[in-house]
């Protein structure tokens, strides 16, 4: 990421998705492995963000660099992700905690 000036995460989509036409008619389907669901944070060196602000445009996407993350990261859009979110996070292992071995050892700044 350190040697480009406009980078993004991204993780696979894992649903087939669906082009729609203005009236919100089907008009094909789309196989997940051709998308990737843009994730932030979305990094800028000083000289780029300054170059898009100053030109008040957005960046394009052959400007960004995108750095494939895990398909284990979600989007939360919504209250249902953030449901399914909080459900992963409770399944990681918790971290195991020594207790201290005498008062002396709890007592040391």
């Amino acid at each position: 990421a350190e040697k480009h000036p406009a980078v993004a995460l991204a993780a696979p989509v894992r649903t087939t998705l669906v082009e729609l036409d203005e009236g919100g008619g089907a008009v094909a389907y789309h196989t997940p492995n051709r998308f990737m669901q843009l994730l932030t944070p979305q990094v800028f060196t000083k000289q780029k963000f300054m170059e898009i602000t100053a030109a008040k445009r957005e960046p394009h996407a052959a400007e960004v660099t995108l750095l494939k993350g895990s398909p284990l990261n979600l989007r939360v859009g919504h209250a249902g992700d953030a449901g399914l979110v909080g459900a992963m996070l409770k399944l990681l292992p918790k971290p195991k905690i020594k207790p201290p071995t005498s008062p002396f050892e709890e007592a040391q700044w």
